[in-house]
């Protein structure tokens, strides 16, 4: 009888935490992230790999791809 009530109370558990991260808010299809702008020296390599049309400081929205990864560190 105990093991057959720990096995329903961890698929109880493991139920709602399925379900509650299924709840997580998601961004609607128009979200934008503010126009970030770039600065510093990138090699020609670079420049060809981002789509970028010419050297020098550049933003988001002058990336030339469907998707960009943006990784955020933060230090304390």
């Amino acid at each position: 009888m105990r093991q057959k009530t720990a096995v329903f109370t961890l698929m109880v558990c493991l139920t709602l935490l399925v379900g509650c991260n299924s709840w997580a808010w998601a961004a609607s299809g128009k979200a934008e992230i503010a126009n970030l702008r770039f600065s510093g020296a990138i090699s020609q390599a670079d420049r060809e790999y981002l789509g970028l049309k010419k050297p020098g400081n550049f933003s988001l929205q002058d990336i030339q791809a469907p998707y960009v990864l943006i990784e955020i560190l933060r230090s304390t």
